[in-house]
């Protein structure tokens, strides 16, 4: 595992660089391949920290220790390191347990989607002037047409509107308004 080292403020102890490889070493097994260690070494006035993180594919572990001096704070900071290290195991170890196999598992198809209803259209608006024509003759034309109603003015009662319109068992229907 690759491994860098910074120091802010402060030499790096050999001590340091013993406790970091020798604790990456036993987690190496468990953290993902080609993972990068970085370890960063910081003076405080009164203490030393410790700052190690351990970058892979898919996640950055980071642990942060501190103590009265460098070797003191790398082991406080591998052991914090070493407990996410499990959590995160036990974590993706929970999620591949649930996950069906790719041979064993068995198969069930997926869900059909919900079909939604249809939407209801609003009212088809159509503006016609009413042509002027007696009842048989409307009753001709419109038996002749593919159209859904037909309004005219009856020439036999003095021009007054009528409706005519096309069932749904096929039979005509003639509205006369009073």
């Amino acid at each position: 595992m690759k491994t860098d080292y910074t120091a802010r403020h402060i030499r790096i102890h050999s001590g340091v660089r013993e406790v970091v490889e020798t604790k990456l070493a036993r987690l190496e097994r468990v953290l993902p391949p080609r993972a990068e260690a970085r370890v960063i070494v910081t003076a405080g006035k009164m203490d030393v920290e410790v700052e190690v993180s351990v970058l892979g594919k898919t996640r950055t572990i980071t642990a942060v220790g501190r103590g009265a001096d460098q070797r003191t704070a790398a082991q406080a900071a591998m052991e914090r390191l070493a407990g996410q290290v499990r959590k995160t195991k036990a974590i993706v170890k929970e999620a591949k347990k649930h996950r069906p196999g790719v041979r064993g598992g068995t198969w069930t198809p997926p869900a059909p989607e919900p079909v939604p209803a249809p939407a209801v259209p609003g009212p088809k608006r159509e503006n016609v002037s009413p042509r002027a024509m007696f009842e048989e003759d409307a009753l001709t034309h419109f038996a002749a047409s593919r159209r859904e109603f037909m309004v005219f003015r009856d020439a036999a009662s003095g021009h007054a509107i009528r409706f005519l319109f096309r069932r749904r068992d096929g039979g005509l229907h003639l509205v006369v308004p009073e």
